[in-house]
């Protein structure tokens, strides 16, 4: 638990009587603090789709981007292997 979440949840533990408190209460106050936390997704991404889905196109990109320039230079203009392939890393790395 974060220092937040410990202050609220002693805030809430004070509020009690002190003869109602027991193992029950003090579990009961934690359950409800803590219930926040831990509902259902709300439809978004996690943090770790989100970083998944960037890795992908870390990866990705460089390589559809290489080989898509040196196809439409290939294609295009008459150039030899070593200018295609140095303009096709040009295009990766900026």
């Amino acid at each position: 638990m974060s220092g937040k979440e410990k202050l609220n949840v002693e805030h809430r533990m004070s509020s009690i009587d002190n003869e109602t408190t027991d193992d029950e209460a003090v579990e009961d106050v934690v359950r409800q603090d803590t219930q926040h936390y831990h509902q259902e997704d709300d439809g978004s991404f996690s943090p770790s789709m989100w970083l998944l889905l960037f890795i992908t196109f870390m990866f990705s990109v460089p390589f559809a981007t290489f080989y898509g320039v040196r196809h439409w230079l290939t294609n295009l203009f008459d150039l030899t292997t070593f200018q295609t392939n140095a303009f096709s890393v040009f295009a990766c790395t900026s």
